[in-house]
Order: C-alpha cells, then sequence, then structure tokens
C-alpha cells in the first residue's frame, strides 16, 4: 500500500516559509528564500537552502498540517521577542542548521513527532585588509608562486637572471621575513640553471618543489636550499603551461592555464592520478579561464583565475567534483590586485601575489571546511598485519564527500578495550568521539570492545559547520580466528597437514601429494611462490609415506613420519636451501614414540606428540631422549597428556604455553586444542 501523509492525522507540517532580511539604512529588505532540492514536502525531512552574506536573520514561518492539537517548536532562539506570529533566526557566516518539532500527542496516526531540519548556509564575504598587504621589494619584472612557513615568505623571481660564482646564470626564489616584510638573502634559493622559468611553488617543509614552464618539478631540499635530484619529475605533455601547484601530501596539483585544467600526480611514484584531476569543463564553465596559483585547507580548493578582465578566486571541492561559489574571492579588481598569480594561507588570511605590482594583497578567509583528521590511532587494533594507526595514513577503502569508514579492523580476543587518539587537521574544528569514554580514570579516550563488531565513530566539525564521520568497525569475535589474515592456498594444495614459517615464507607440507608448497609474504598478502628457480618447494623421500608434523631451525626441517616399517618411524630431515634430503640429521624416535605427529622445538629440546597420548622429549643436538620433563615423580622423558587429549596432532608453543591439537572423528566434543603450562623450578622442567 501506499500511504499519503496528508490523509491521516499524524504530525506533519503543511508549508514551510523562509523570509530573509538584509539590513539597510533605513528600513530591512526582506526576500523569500527558496528551499534548495528538493522543494518542500511535509514527508520530506531534511532541506539546505542559502542566503547572500548581507543577510544577517531569518524569519522561519511553519504551519501545521492539523493546527487544532499540534505544536510547532524551533531549536534556534528567537532573537525578536518584541513581533508576535514568527520566529527570527539569527545567522552565522557558514552553516546554520535549524530544526523544526512537530508534535500531535493525540493523532491516532504515527508518528506522532515529526523533526524536520533545514541547513541554512549564509555565504561568505571577502574583503582586502591592507594592514596586512606586503610590498615586495624587487625590481623583478615577473614574480610568480608562493609558499610561507611561519617565519618565511618565498617568491619566485622568474624575470631575474642571476649569475653565480663560476659564470652561470640562473633564477631564485626570494626569501622575505614575516615580521620585518624585508628580504632575507639568507634563506634564498638558487635554482639550477634549466629551472629558469619557475611558476609555481609547494614544500612539506622538507622538500620545496618548484613548478617549471619546461614542463618539470624540480626538488630543493629546505635544510640547505640545494637540488634533490630525486624528487624531481616530468609532467605529462599536455601539461605544457603549468602555473600553481599544491599537495596535501599524496597528490600534487599542477594548474594549466592553457589546458584550463588541474593535472593531478601521485607523489608516492610522481605517476598521473587521472581520477583527481580538475576537468576542464568544470573550470571553463566557472569562468575560471586563466588558472594561476592554488591553495587549499584540505576541503577546498582555491584557484587563481589570473586574468586582469576577470580577476578573481575560485573556489571548488578538493575532491574536484563541484564549486563552492560562496567561498569565492571575488573583490580583486576592488584593490586593483589584477593579476593574481599566486595563493598562500595560514588558515585566517589569504595572501595574493599580484605578479604585475609586485605586491602580496591580504584578505580574510573564509571560514574553514575542513573536517579532516590528520591523525587517528586505536592501541591494539590491526587492519590485515599493520597497526591501524599506519593504515590511516593511505587513502580510506570506503569514503564518501561527509562519511570514511573502515570495515575490516580487528583486535585479538584478548584485547577487550583500546585508546582511541584522534587529532584534527584545523585546530579550530570540532571533535567528538563515540562510545563516551569508558574510564575516565584512564589517559586517553577509552572504548571497551564487546565480543561483536564494534562502531568506534569520530566526528568532526569544521569552523563552517561541515560534517565529517570516520567510523571504524573493530571486530573482536569470541575465539582466536582471525578470518582478515587468511590466505588462498594454491589449487593442487588440496590436502595441508603442516605449516612453517620463517616470517618471509611459509611451507605448507600436503599429505595428497607428499610435497611441501611455499608462499611469500609480499607485503601484507601471502602468494604462492612462482614454480621454477624461485620455488623454495620440495616434495617428500618415498620412505616419508604418512608425513604428520614440521619444525625448522630456518636450515634443516624435520618432518615426522606414523606408519610403515619401524625404521621408517622416526624423524626425516630435509635442507630448506638445498631442496632434499639431509639424511645425517634424521631422528631415530625412541620404541614407544611409534606415532609421532605434531612437532616444536625451542631450538634446544625438540617436542614430538604421539597417538599414545604423549609428549616426548629429545635433545635437538644429540638426537637422544632427553630428561626434559624430569620431576620428584618421574624420570621419564616424555609426559601424558590429558586424557580427553587422546589423539594428539600438531603442537606449538611460546615457551610458557604448549597447545596440543586434539582431532578424535568419532568425539567431536573433544576436537579442541589442549593448552599445557610449562614452568622452570631449580631448573627443572615439567608440563
Amino acid at each position: 500500500k501506499i500511504y499519503d501523509y496528508r490523509l491521516s492525522d499524524a504530525a506533519a507540517l503543511y508549508t514551510l516559509n523562509l523570509t530573509g532580511h538584509i539590513p539597510s539604512n533605513t528600513e530591512h529588505s526582506n526576500f523569500l528564500v527558496a528551499l534548495n532540492d528538493p522543494p518542500f514536502d511535509g514527508g520530506t525531512a531534511r532541506y539546505t537552502a542559502s542566503v547572500p552574506y548581507a543577510s544577517t536573520r531569518l524569519t522561519v514561518s511553519p504551519t501545521a498540517l492539523h493546527t487544532n492539537s499540534t505544536t510547532v517548536s524551533i531549536s534556534s532562539a528567537d532573537v525578536d521577542l518584541t513581533t508576535t506570529n514568527k520566529h527570527e533566526v539569527a545567522l552565522s557566516v557558514g552553516n546554520n542548521p535549524i530544526t523544526i518539532t512537530v508534535t500531535n500527542a493525540l493523532a491516532n496516526s504515527l508518528p506522532r513527532t515529526r523533526t524536520y531540519t533545514v541547513n541554512v548556509k549564509r555565504e561568505f564575504f571577502t574583503y582586502n585588509d591592507p594592514s596586512k598587504d606586503i610590498v615586495l621589494t624587487s625590481t623583478s619584472s615577473m614574480l610568480r608562486g608562493i609558499w610561507a612557513n611561519d617565519t618565511t615568505i618565498w617568491v619566485a623571481d622568474s624575470g631575474t637572471t642571476f649569475t653565480n660564482e663560476n659564470g652561470k646564470e640562473h633564477r631564485k626564489i626570494l626569501a622575505y621575513n614575516w615580521t620585518t616584510k624585508q628580504p632575507n638573502t639568507n634563506k634564498n634559493f638558487n635554482l639550477a640553471s634549466e629551472n629558469d622559468a619557475p611558476r609555481g611553488l609547494w614544500s612539506d617543509t622538507v622538500t620545496m618543489w618548484v613548478a617549471d614552464a619546461n614542463g618539470t618539478v624540480y626538488a630543493y631540499k629546505m635544510s640547505d636550499r640545494t637540488p634533490d635530484t630525486s624528487k624531481k619529475f616530468n609532467l605529462a605533455s599536455t601539461n605544457g603551461a603549468p602555473r600553481g601547484i599544491w599537495s596535501n601530501g599524496k597528490t600534487m596539483w599542477v594548474a594549466d592555464s592553457e589546458d584550463v585544467k588541474l593535472y593531478a600526480y601521485k607523489m608516492s611514484n610522481k605517476e598521473r592520478d587521472l581520477d583527481k584531476d580538475f576537468d576542464a569543463d568544470l573550470l571553463r564553465n566557472s569562468g575560471n579561464t586563466k588558472p594561476d596559483g592554488l591553495w587549499s585547507d584540505g576541503e577546498t580548493m582555491w584557484v587563481a583565475n589570473n586574468d586582469t578582465n576577470n580577476a578573481k578566486i575560485y573556489a571548488y571541492k578538493l575532491t574536484g567534483e563541484c564549486r563552492e561559489s560562496g567561498m569565492d574571492f571575488d573583490t580583486l579588481s576592488a584593490v586593483e590586485n589584477n593579476q593574481p598569480s599566486g595563493l598562500w594561507s595560514n588558515g585566517t588570511t589569504m595572501w595574493v601575489l599580484d605578479s604585475d605590482d609586485k605586491k602580496l594583497y591580504a584578505y580574510n578567509q573564509p571560514l574553514s571546511g575542513n573536517a579532516l583528521l590528520k591523525s587517528l590511532s586505536l592501541s591494539h587494533v590491526y587492519i590485515k598485519t599493520n597497526l591501524f594507526s599506519e593504515v590511516f595514513s593511505k587513502d580510506a577503502p570506503h569514503y564518501t564527500d561527509s562519511e570514511v569508514r573502515y570495515e575490516d579492523a580487528y583486535v585479538i580476543h584478548t584485547t577487550a578495550s583500546t585508546t582511541v587518539t584522534a587529532n584534527a587537521s584545523d585546530s579550530n574544528a570540532g571533535l567528538v568521539i563515540q562510545p563516551t569514554d569508558a574510564d575516565l580514570n584512564t589517559a586517553g579516550h577509552q572504548v571497551n570492545l564487546a565480543n561483536v563488531d564494534n562502531n568506534i565513530i569520530i566526528t568532526v566539525t569544521a569552523e563552517n559547520g561541515n560534517i565529517k564521520q570516520y567510523t571504524v568497525t573493530v571486530a573482536r569475535d569470541s575465539g582466536g580466528y582471525t578470518p582478515i589474515k587468511n590466505f588462498n592456498l594454491a589449487e593442487d594444495n588440496s590436502d595441508p597437514i603442516g605449516l612453517w614459517s620463517n616470517g618471509t615464507n611459509m611451507w605448507v607440507l600436503d599429505l595428497n601429494d607428499k610435497k611441501f608448497y611455499v608462499y611469500e609474504k609480499m607485503g601484507d598478502e601471502w602468494s604462492k611462490r612462482d614454480d621454477g628457480t624461485k620455488n623454495k618447494g620440495f616434495g617428500l623421500v618415498m620412505a616419508n609415506s604418512a608425513p604428520g608434523g614440521i619444525w625448522s631451525d630456518k636450515t634443516t626441517m624435520w618432518v615426522s613420519n606414523y606408519q610403515g616399517q619401524d625404521v621408517n618411524r622416526k624423524l626425516y630431515a630435509y635442507n630448506l636451501e638445498m631442496k632434499g634430503r639431509e639424511a645425517d640429521k634424521d631422528f631415530a624416535l625412541s620404541l614407544n614414540n611409534r606415532a609421532p605427529k605434531g612437532l616444536w622445538s625451542d631450538e634446544k629440546t625438540l617436542l614430538v606428540s604421539d597417538s599414545g597420548s604423549k609428549i616426548y622429549a629429545y635433545d635437538l643436538k644429540t638426537e637422544n631422549p632427553t630428561n626434559y620433563f624430569l620431576s620428584s615423580t618421574s624420570t621419564n622423558h616424555y609426559f601424558d597428556l590429558h586424557n580427553d587429549n587422546a589423539n594428539p596432532k600438531g603442537t606449538w608453543s611460546n615457551g610458557t604455553t604448549l597447545w596440543v591439537a586434539n582431532n578424535p572423528l568419532d568425539e567431536p566434543s573433544k576436537n579442541k586444542i589442549y593448552a599445557y603450562n610449562m614452568w622452570t623450578t631449580n631448573q627443572q622442567k615439567k608440563l
């Protein structure tokens, strides 16, 4: 059935009118504020609207569908109590969320309460602040890109030819002191001779990158201002008119004034990153036909338009998907800043280099929309084999404009809590962590972890009201199984019975074809070695026809054999490097150790589980039985396992606990791993 909310007595709004107000000298100029997509419908809960910077107030006029028994409340305070029958809201620059709650307690239909939210965005207005302008004392005919830190401003001089002590001509990046606004020649960069047409600058404080009109981005060390050729890279052939550059540390964007486009390059390998380009259609359709200087706060990308007929700074989402016209700087011509060629901001003031009059114009910076996290760590939490904090520095696997999700994080079962440490990129942004801190007496934000998927949500709210949520789903299961570390075996490795790894390679013994398959760790993943000279796998000898447990000292691999004639019931030795038998290291087991299965060693003593429900011990060096289990009641070189652990298989120990697998085919309840404590008293060891 299709229900129409208007045919019921449920709580709902019938109309919602918004009226903007622009103060003037004599009266308030009122105008109707249109809702953005979608248009108003009483069944829709969320809306957006925008007003110009000059509109400081908004009248909210909601009408309930059923007026007799319905109450309507508005979350934002009424700033004009002198008038009745209207609710006037003060508007801040940026986002202004207004919540309207409709309640009909007597309604027979649900819902009896309905909430509507309208986010009204008051546009930003930029203006020049001449008190922060900087006149550059340079005689150059062409100054281009700029970059700065807390003490120094660097400006590329593309119009003056300098000569070094060897008589070689070159260009410079000129340094100015922030405090005195005077040149600081000690921090000038002498550019490479081929870097003779510098256009854009950007630095990560370690390296200064300089885009050149010849299609190359040059790199220089900030420490001594010398070239770093290892970080230099060539631009795409179509990126033939490079101008401003900016990077977030992962991607570098390069403006092209002829192709009217922002090209994206990966900082890791300097290859193109096509998905992150700002397309020409986006810039051209905006009027941004002469892109030059770039700067971003991590959310918004500002692009200078170096055109005397349209001197302006355009704003775009950093994702390159759309414009952010409310963040534009469009008052440049009013102060004759007609050739903007470089941008840099400290977050509150934007300085715009004018290549014609050699001046840095200062403008008030729009409230930051940066709702990004700078860092996020969750103690003891992993993704694959990496700590979460290491993975966070990479691109998130599930990302939208307002949400980042990590869905494959986990902890081992013994981890019952994690400490969450989060830092916003913008120090002025708000940050909230959910769930709330579980232990106020312990440093850091503590989150208790249940034996389920645990959602940890970090919400960052930017200065302008932009919100971004980071959700980390942390799995903590009821056992030790860690599915995220699984890897698939080769198709012919169909009957695996034993494992051993040196941390780089994993040897997997297959019962079906009596062969070792070798898997190599490649980053976070394991993959089968290629056949041929690189394959470290090898087959067992014919007599070793009933293999069980395996163990290696990284040179020799021992394989148990639990069937056949007594002479074959031993541990067979194989050389890992030679991939063949090492018979002189075979173990001739004791007479009663007739059905050896699992193996483990502390590199001194070798323990062998036996189907006779015992663990036998041998000296790894002499290959003789040893009194490893010597106690006041026993002088045997074996230990009796628990009665239920009657069919032992593989075994492993961390030196403190010994685990023994049990596999009784007819008793599923005993199909588990048994644990035994290992301890030392008076140099005597016992299980």
